[in-house]
């Protein structure tokens, strides 16, 4: 049609060169501005026919070329031409306008049905920018349905009339039009949407009754709808709200039966079971069920232990309940039982053995997590883990000093999912941390950049901070490096105690200013692990320090500092030599009044 219309159009515009003829000379110039019309030429084609328009206004075609001129100035409106709001909203009025002239104009009655219709669609998107404008679509949808109710859009205007009057929030009319779309076209494609949509209307209306006993019709009668989850969610989910949490936990418990029993599982059904499944397990621990959590949790692994991602969602939820709950080891004897009934399955393994890394790091026992890491790197699907597996894999490495099993697992996890938004951050971060561990400087700066340029909102931005303050600072370029550090100390963070020792580190060993790190160590001081410990010792040599420059007071101080580090890590601190020395350097104190 395009290549016709292209052929035509230099064949009208040499007519009208010689033609004296003025009855085919308007045919011609508005077949020109169709053309331009059917070639997509919008601002060229609505230019003719408005000049058309003005040279012939008495001509049995001007329905036609408001008709087009219409749909010109609609086409305009999109986003990706109209650029802006303002002119959007210019554009849809202006559209419009000349359906409304067709409309009232008489000249083509076979047009009014399409015009009516389109204009439905004109009103509702400048309710956009007045809702006013909504009842005017609902005004045209409803006059739509009314006039020619066995035109094959009736349907779609009584489903987009009720969009309307929901937008102006009557919503019993809404429910009005969307039964009446159920009722007289059931076989539509849009009924099933109907229903959906009366439920919907009546969670609106803050009915909540009424909503689910119109969702549970829906999915009575429409059970393989991609929509069915979703209203059997939103019904536990009601019920939650309103703090009714045995109907909740039946009616959760109705999702995921109802999945396991579906014919067809699709995901639009498998994820809102999973995720009515956690809600189980939240709401039963919440209620201190810890037990019956678990074992309706283990119900679900064994209903859906083929698919992927409740197999995931529900072993991670369980990780969650049991190291929120402080029962590590508890889970971990769970997980092996897990491991052991499902070594067969990979999805069930992979998922657990993710599951004891994560449980054997939050306990602290990075023997305990190397292990499982290790079990992961060896699995028969080592290349196709999860990428939360190959994280926790490779944030296990980088914590017992095996940076190159580090980089391999961040860099199989980038390969494998280059467009996960989630985790490619962490990751980058990781690669970063794992090169910098293998003093390969300059790779892990790339790294670093990556992350703060690409995914500046991301939490691993921090981390990438904290990195580059680290290469900064191993080049000797203090002041870029704790600009950086400072960047990282984000309140509550993970690098927030590792960026404000740095800081103390280089204010203390690089800048001979203890004043500046005391306040850094003191952020550790009630923290555990090494950099504790160092901070602990590094704030009584800060002390020591201060008192050999003069500051007097600041002799107890150190006393203290040294003692209360010494007593503290008596069994097996790295510094308990060097602190007794310098203790032992420092003067005795004042013997008591009268001694």
């Amino acid at each position: 049609v395009t290549g016709v219309q292209t052929c035509a159009l230099p064949i009208f515009e040499d007519f009208l060169k010689t033609s004296k003829n003025v009855e085919l000379n308007q045919t011609a110039e508005f077949y020109i501005a169709a053309c331009r019309f059917a070639l997509e030429d919008y601002d060229k084609a609505r230019e003719a026919f408005e000049e058309f328009l003005k040279k012939y206004p008495q001509s049995p075609l001007v329905a036609d070329a408001q008709f087009r001129l219409g749909r010109c100035h609609f086409e305009l409106a999109k986003p990706e031409k109209a650029g802006d709001a303002k002119t959007r909203e210019a554009q849809l009025k202006k559209a419009a306008e000349y359906y409304e002239l067709v409309r009232s104009g008489g000249k083509k009655q076979e047009l009014v049905p399409e015009v009516v219709f389109q204009l439905g669609y004109l009103y509702s998107f400048l309710g956009e920018f007045d809702a006013a404008n909504y009842e005017k679509s609902a005004t045209a949808f409803r006059e739509y349905a009314d006039k020619w109710p066995d035109q094959p859009l009736a349907p779609e205007a009584l489903y987009q009339l009720a969009q309307s009057v929901n937008a102006l929030k009557k919503y019993d009319d809404a429910i009005a039009a969307l039964k009446r779309l159920v009722d007289k076209y059931p076989d539509d494609k849009l009924a099933p949407w109907g229903a959906f949509g009366i439920g919907a209307a009546q969670a609106a209306a803050q009915r909540p009754d009424e909503m689910a006993a119109a969702l549970k019709a829906f999915v009575t009668k429409y059970p393989t709808h991609e929509k069915a989850g979703e209203a059997l969610y939103s019904i536990g989910q009601s019920y939650e709200n309103r703090g009714k949490i045995p109907e909740a936990l039946g009616a959760y418990q109705n999702l995921v039966d109802f999945a396991a029993n579906a014919t067809e599982k699709a995901d639009t059904l498998i994820n809102p079971a999973t995720a009515a499944q956690m809600q189980v397990a939240n709401l039963l621990v919440r209620g201190r069920k810890f037990d019956e959590a678990v074992t309706s949790c283990l119900g679900f692994l064994k209903k859906f232990s083929d698919r992927s991602v409740p197999v995931r969602a529900i072993i991670t939820q369980l990780s969650a309940m049991y190291r929120t709950n402080k029962m590590i080891e508890e889970g971990k004897t769970k997980f092996a039982e897990l491991a052991a009934e499902y070594q067969q399955n990979a999805d069930v393994r992979i998922a657990v053995t993710t599951a004891l890394v994560d449980l054997a790091n939050a306990a602290g026992d990075t023997q305990g997590a190397y292990s499982a890491a290790l079990k992961l790197k060896v699995d028969p699907n080592r290349d196709r883990l999860p990428a939360l597996s190959y994280i926790s894999m490779g944030t296990t490495f980088l914590k017992t000093e095996h940076p190159a099993d580090a980089k391999e697992a961040f860099e199989t996890m980038l390969k494998a999912y280059p467009d996960d938004e989630r985790n490619t951050p962490v990751a980058l971060t990781g690669l970063g941390n794992a090169l910098l561990s293998l003093n390969q400087l300059p790779e892990a700066e790339v790294q670093f950049n990556k992350v703060i340029a690409d995914h500046s909102r991301h939490p691993a931005v921090l981390g990438a901070h904290l990195g580059l303050g680290k290469i900064l600072e191993a080049r000797g370029q203090f002041d870029p490096a704790v600009k950086e550090y400072e960047a990282a100390r984000i309140p509550k963070s993970d690098t927030e105690l590792e960026a404000s020792f740095r800081i103390g580190l280089v204010a203390q060993l690089k800048k001979n200013d203890c004043k500046a790190a005391l306040p850094m160590y003191a952020r550790l001081l009630l923290a555990s692990g090494p950099m504790a410990e160092e901070a602990a010792f590094r704030t009584a040599q800060c002390h020591r320090t201060l008192f050999l420059n003069g500051e007097k007071t600041a002799l107890e101080i150190a006393r203290r500092s040294y003692q209360s580090y010494l007593g503290r890590y008596k069994k097996n601190g790295r510094f308990l030599k060097e602190a007794q020395e310098e203790l032992d350097s420092l003067p005795p104190p004042a013997p008591p009044p009268g001694g």
